[in-house]
């Protein structure tokens, strides 16, 4: 299993481009004036149009110097993959108890 994190287009979309009534893939499509393919919904479909989406999100943040580099970038739309999360992250934590050294 690959464990990669990766960039969310939702928070870097709402972070360059906020008052859009949702950040649907369909309504950053249609600010972006990007044609929606007849197969829309079908893997290879939305993972291209999704790249052209986040192409034109870096474009933005380039142009409007929002962004300065790839931390910045990281910062707003970075992800951590589930994978990557602990799971027991408690389940070691010893609490001391009353009275015992």
């Amino acid at each position: 299993m690959a464990r990669v994190d990766f960039l969310d287009t939702i928070p870097f979309a709402k972070h360059l481009v906020p008052g859009l009534p949702n950040y649907k893939l369909d309504t950053l499509l249609a600010h972006f004036s990007i044609t929606q393919p007849a197969d829309r919904h079908r893997a290879y479909a939305d993972v291209d149009i999704t790249a052209q989406v986040f192409f034109r999100l870096v474009s933005a943040a380039d142009e409007n110097a929002q962004l300065t580099d790839l931390a910045a970038l990281v910062k707003i739309a970075g992800r951590t993959a589930r994978c990557n999360m602990p799971v027991q992250g408690g389940l070691f934590d010893i609490e001391p108890s009353g009275g015992r050294a």
